[in-house]
């Protein structure tokens, strides 16, 4: 495969070269160049196009590192594109060459220069890497090229995707949302850009890529003459780049515990503005619909909770905060004593992942059910495009609503994303989930919320299991793949203070959902938050559970119990779809 993308490159290059030579004649572009563009040290010419050397100084250019890293500079400072045919001189020397001359102080200085300017900063790597120039500088990014990954998911070869994670990270400037911001906060961009351009490439040798990356990365800090600090950062967030989005997309970030733990690890609003815009690049390169609003605004909120954190702000003070809103708000609707009771009782977590006009609607709805009643709400969210669906209920009320639901959404062919599980004053239960629904481009017609709306009503009071009707051209992993990528549970005691985590490996197929969480269920558990993950045709769930007391699982013969009658589950629904 390398080899086959070696022959690739090779392919392209002469299509480059071709293409050009299509244009106008070299003597007209030198011609244009002259007249109007201008020159820079008597080597190099910045013209209205790109940037290029001229003739008589192309020996004394392409002979000399430093003078080849200025051609480079300039033209990421000038943001034009350097001249194909003053590039191929520059490929060729360095192809010639017997003995590969490592970079001299002057030429690591400008290699630096380079993440200190990033307009152009891909494109300029790309081409280095192209011409066997980058390796120069970082001799281990050679192990990386047109190295595959060996998951479902990723498009790109290694080499490919840490360029593109540089090019969607140096995007993120223009980004005129919270992302945008977060750019702009960062006073140092250096060992940022660098990170991006290393957060893999500890990927294809023995042990986590993470850990085996951030050794690597230290040292080409120190290759390079990074100051010490910058080092420490970069080392840093090459060793911690998937942790973001692990807490993100697959942990309960109204967790307390969770968000001091993370703030810990960070250490700093900076680093952690630095991280959040690796973590975005990352995803976002690995290949097209990758980066969806939901995984934006979760993502958010875990920066908004440990930023606060950060800055001396404990994680109750932002449930503090809310609280303090819902309470004005009841008082200006003139809600009523048991209203304004409920409210003073509410959980963290609700408070937290609930915004205060929402609660209001809950609140008021809910406590006037009577004994053993319920209701569902559903609310259209067109930034995420998602819908959101909430199932109150006054007890007693049925166990297992987690998975009956769950299973009445599945049924519909509505994506579950997340839920959370609140339970208040041990008399009121409201649980909120989050849909996302293929059947519409936009927000559900009316008749589409009627049956979500009933289905939960009947999964609730019937209890009957639900049916996965199958889809014409549904793909059905092959048995090759299911051997490659078994399925597999892990069972997390240590992340949270409160809960157990289950997380969950598995292909999706319908009904998935729905038997993890019966499975859960059955084994007497009780489902506090889940995050669902679906990246092509692989789940990534995790279910934060505890005992029926409330306690997590701390016996270790426990959970093995757990794990294997899960993994017999998804055996089990493996087998069915084969």
């Amino acid at each position: 495969m390398r080899d086959y993308c070696s022959v690739t490159q090779s392919v392209l290059r002469i299509l480059t070269h071709l293409q050009q030579q299509m244009g106008p004649p070299p003597w007209r572009r030198q011609l244009a160049d002259r007249v109007l563009g201008h020159d820079v040290d008597g080597n190099y010419c910045v013209g209205p196009r790109g940037v290029g050397i001229w003739p008589d100084a192309v020996a004394r250019v392409t002979e000399s590192l430093p003078a080849v890293m200025r051609l480079v500079l300039l033209s990421m400072r000038h943001d034009r594109p350097i001249d194909e045919a003053s590039w191929e001189a520059v490929r060729l020397q360095l192809a010639a060459e017997e003995h590969a001359t490592l970079p001299d102080e002057a030429s690591r200085e400008l290699f630096l220069q380079m993440f200190v300017e990033p307009t152009r900063l891909a494109d300029a790597l790309r081409a280095m890497h192209r011409a066997g120039l980058l390796e120069r500088f970082i001799p281990d990014f050679e192990h990386t090229r047109g190295l595959l990954q060996f998951n479902n998911y990723h498009k790109f070869t290694v080499d490919e995707h840490s360029l593109h994670t540089v090019e969607r990270g140096v995007e993120l400037a223009d980004d005129p949302g919270w992302l945008g911001r977060i750019w702009r906060g960062i006073r140092r961009r250096r060992p940022l850009l660098l990170a991006l351009l290393l957060h893999d490439i500890g990927k294809g040798r023995p042990g986590d890529h993470s850990e085996v990356g951030a050794v690597i990365a230290r040292k080409v800090a120190a290759d390079l003459g990074l100051p010490e600090d910058e080092a420490e950062i970069v080392e840093l967030l090459v060793a911690q780049h998937l942790l973001m989005a692990h807490l993100a997309f697959r942990r309960n970030v109204g967790d307390p515990s969770l968000v001091v733990g993370f703030a810990r690890e960070v250490g700093s609003p900076e680093v952690l503005r630095m991280l959040t815009i690796l973590t975005v690049a990352d995803v976002t390169a690995v290949g097209p619909g990758t980066w969806t609003g939901w995984k934006a605004d979760l993502l958010s909120e875990l920066y908004e909770r440990t930023l606060a954190c950060l800055d001396g702000e404990s994680p109750s003070r932002p449930s503090d905060r809310r609280r303090a809103e819902l309470e004005q708000l009841l008082a200006e609707a003139s809600a009523g004593e048991p209203v304004l009771s409920l409210a003073r009782r509410l959980t963290p977590s609700y408070l937290q992942a609930t915004e205060p006009r929402q609660m209001v609607e809950e609140l008021q709805r809910v406590v006037v059910l009577p004994p053993g009643e319920l209701f569902v709400l559903t609310r259209w969210h067109a930034e995420t495009k998602t819908v959101g669906v909430t199932f109150a209920a006054r007890k007693p009320i049925v166990r297992g609503v987690f998975h009956r639901v769950t299973g009445a959404l599945s049924s519909l062919r509505l994506a579950v994303l997340s839920a959370d599980i609140h339970s208040f004053a041990d008399e009121f239960v409201i649980d909120h989930f989050v849909a996302q629904d293929p059947d519409s481009d936009g927000e559900p017609p009316p008749d589409r919320i009627d049956d979500i709306v009933r289905a939960i009503n009947e999964a609730i009071r019937h209890g009957q299991r639900p049916s996965f009707p199958a889809v014409y051209g549904e793909a059905v992993p092959p048995a090759a793949l299911e051997d490659t990528f078994p399925p597999r549970v892990q069972i997390d005691n240590a992340s949270s203070d409160t809960t157990t985590i289950i997380e969950v490996f598995a292909h999706d197929r319908a009904g998935l959902l729905y038997a993890v969480a019966r499975a859960i269920y059955e084994a007497g558990l009780s489902v506090e938050a889940a995050k669902i993950g679906t990246y092509l045709d692989q789940v990534v769930d995790a279910f934060h559970v505890t005992e029926q007391d409330g306690t997590k699982i701390d016996d270790p013969g426990r959970r093995r119990e757990i794990r294997t009658a899960i993994e017999a589950v998804l055996h089990g629904a493996a087998k069915d779809a084969a």
